[in-house]
């Protein structure tokens, strides 16, 4: 019961339904999904572990408000694993394998088409989980698993304030394409500046912006 509320909460975050720092009451999420507190605590603290949910002994849990700092921390591990897991796997991918990929690159172009970002959010982390699910390296499909529906949360609110997802969409189907060629190196080479070419504009996305105070000095909000 307690994943089922999981998803549920999940879902509600990523739908925008529960938004950034708000609070998470058990009382509250027990009634309006019909369930005893005791399942919505136990999907909290499975949330807080995945990084969606923040807990605090005396504020209790809320909504994880990602910050710039959030991005350039997750983003910087994700860079060095994940285009080496997809150098890793792409000898090991099979035609199978990579026809997933273009499927999953058109229908995020569909969900693109109709601006469900919320669709396209979720094409966009399996597009990702089928570049290392052939890595043959458990360790780093737990690590990248557990930090994607963070990176997910991270992209739907950097979208909303800039659509960059077009851009992104470009890049995975270079990764695609290289992929398919059989070219492991350029594959990981592609991925690696994708992830930092957007590590950067989510940054700048989610970094407050400067204003003057009195004394004419800069101050970040």
């Amino acid at each position: 019961m307690g994943r089922l509320v999981a998803e549920r909460i999940q879902d509600d975050i990523f739908r925008g339904r529960l938004l950034p720092r708000e609070p998470l009451i058990e009382a509250e999420l027990a009634g309006a999904y019909g369930v005893s507190k005791t399942p919505v605590r136990e999907a909290l603290s499975s949330l807080a572990r995945g990084g969606l949910v923040e807990m605090d002994p005396f504020r209790g849990a809320r909504v994880r408000n990602f910050t710039a700092d959030d991005v350039r921390e997750i983003y910087e591990m994700r860079a060095l694993l994940e285009p080496f897991a997809l150098e890793k796997a792409v000898p090991r991918m099979d035609e199978n394998d990579r026809d997933l990929l273009f499927s999953l690159l058109d229908d995020a172009d569909a969900a693109a088409e109709r601006k469900d970002l919320y669709d396209l959010s979720e094409l966009n982390r399996n597009f990702h989980d089928a570049l290392v699910t052939r890595c043959a390296n458990g360790r780093i499909i737990e690590t990248m698993d557990h930090i994607q529906d963070q990176l997910r949360a991270i992209a739907l609110r950097s979208w909303k304030l800039k659509p960059t997802y077009l851009r992104e969409a470009e890049q995975h189907r270079g990764v695609a394409k290289a992929v398919r060629s059989g070219d492991a190196h350029h594959a990981s080479d592609l991925l690696r500046t994708h992830i930092v070419e957007f590590e950067q504009q989510f940054v700048l996305a989610l970094e407050p912006e400067p204003t003057e105070s009195k004394t004419g000095q800069i101050k970040r909000r």
